[in-house]
């Protein structure tokens, strides 16, 4: 599933060493095929979609993230959410896990949110547990 509708889109992404691209390619393979209910739509090496839903890997840290910014801890992944997302539920968010090496960035549109944000990192932790390094763990 090269690059169909989701994965397309993406903004332009900065280049990974052979380890990071290796790892992320095998995150993308060890991904469900099912998200929250739906099917993947779409994959490459460093990305995923199940619908409007898109995961990517290989991403820099979010600006909005510092040394005191917390962290959702999900079945030992720490997911950073900015706060203005977490607080406006009718907005997209994106969940960028930061306890792992490369970071990995999930982007959930307004209109998947009901979905159930913290069921898609919940499923996500296995497989980013088992593909990426562990780093320390976020607050």
């Amino acid at each position: 599933m090269a690059s169909a509708a989701g994965c397309s889109d993406q903004p332009d992404l900065r280049d990974l060493s052979g380890g990071e691209a290796s790892a992320c390619a095998d995150l993308v393979d060890a991904l469900p095929d099912t998200l929250a209910g739906v099917a993947m739509t779409d994959s490459d090496e460093r990305t995923a979609a199940w619908g409007e839903i898109e995961l990517t890997c290989g991403v820099d840290r979010p600006e909005e993230y510092d040394e005191y910014a917390p962290c959702l801890e999900i079945r030992n992944v720490g997911w950073f959410v900015p706060d203005a997302e977490l607080e406006d539920l009718g907005g997209d968010a994106t969940a960028t896990a930061l306890t792992h090496t490369p970071y990995v960035a999930l982007h959930v549109p307004a209109a998947e949110r009901d979905a159930g944000v913290d069921q898609m990192l919940t499923e996500l932790a296995q497989p980013v547990r088992s593909e990426l390094e562990p780093t320390e763990p976020c607050k």
